[in-house]
């Protein structure tokens, strides 16, 4: 009995009214680089503070410390074209882990301090991969070239003639490799999907940067998942040169040149922006 009462002696004078309460970490990761984000709630006087450290999973490795997280407590956000609704991302702590490794394990800890007391699991731990630049594919090679007589079989001795005809062609796991033309590809729309083990491609072949030029508002504007582009010039848009549809992911715009984004007046705003 003498144990519990100075347990529960030792907790009410750490734990109160304004203790913070850690709760979900959400860890999003790049190539390089690891998104934190690190939910929480109470802490009513607004004194709490986070902190992370990160390391390689196999070993495990030596902890290391990250940049400070901010704390972001804000409800509305003012910008100079109007307030936005903050209240998705409100109480929570938010950092980067960068200069990481592509295609390797890390672990993340969030530690959070607070001088009126910390009431749950402290430090919140979680896993992720940073991604790997070279996505799996295994499927077959074809080839685009915008000056051939019309649209071939997608070999390299009779490519298909318009990207649209070659992603209409080929499925989950092809790579598309593109030549040069005379005249700009057209701008296209990408509504097919690859899978997480087997990535659709469409590249610039060896030696070739190929263009693709503007639509009404876009060059490329991609409504499917697990896609690799890379090694294109995307010519003066209105818009966006790549524009990426909500709840889309695991899209990978590599080596690529965009050239005067938003050169006219846009028609409407996304919020995969």
């Amino acid at each position: 009995m003498q144990a519990v009462l100075a347990a529960i002696s030792s907790r009410d004078k750490t734990i109160g009214p304004n203790s913070v309460i850690p709760g979900a970490l959400t860890l999003l990761s790049t190539f390089n680089c690891i998104s934190v984000r690190a939910k929480y709630t109470n802490d009513t006087n607004n004194n709490a503070t986070a902190s992370i450290r990160f390391r390689t999973t196999a070993g495990p490795g030596a902890w290391n410390n990250a940049y400070t997280p901010i704390v972001d407590r804000r409800a509305i956000v003012a910008t100079a074209i109007g307030d936005f609704d903050n209240t998705p991302f409100q109480f929570e702590a938010r950092g980067s882990i960068v200069g990481l490794t592509q295609n390797t394990s890390y672990d993340v800890e969030v530690t959070w301090a607070d001088a009126d007391g910390v009431d749950g699991t402290n430090p919140v731990t979680g896993t992720v991969s940073t991604l790997n630049r070279t996505p799996p594919t295994g499927g077959s090679t074809f080839y685009v070239d915008g000056d051939a007589a019309g649209e071939g079989v997608g070999s390299s001795a009779d490519p298909f003639k318009t990207l649209t005809n070659a992603i209409t062609n080929t499925v989950a796991g092809d790579t598309i490799l593109v030549r040069d033309s005379a005249a700009a590809y057209a701008a296209l729309t990408i509504s097919v999907s690859g899978t997480a083990s087997a990535f659709r491609v469409l590249q610039n072949d060896v030696g070739h940067t190929p263009h693709i030029a503007t639509g009404a508002a876009d060059c490329v504007i991609v409504n499917g998942n697990y896609w690799k582009i890379a090694g294109f010039i995307f010519d003066p848009s209105v818009e966006s040169s790549v524009h990426i549809g909500t709840d889309q992911h695991h899209i990978f715009i590599q080596s690529c040149t965009t050239n005067d984004i938003g050169t006219g007046v846009p028609t409407a705003f996304n919020a995969a922006w």
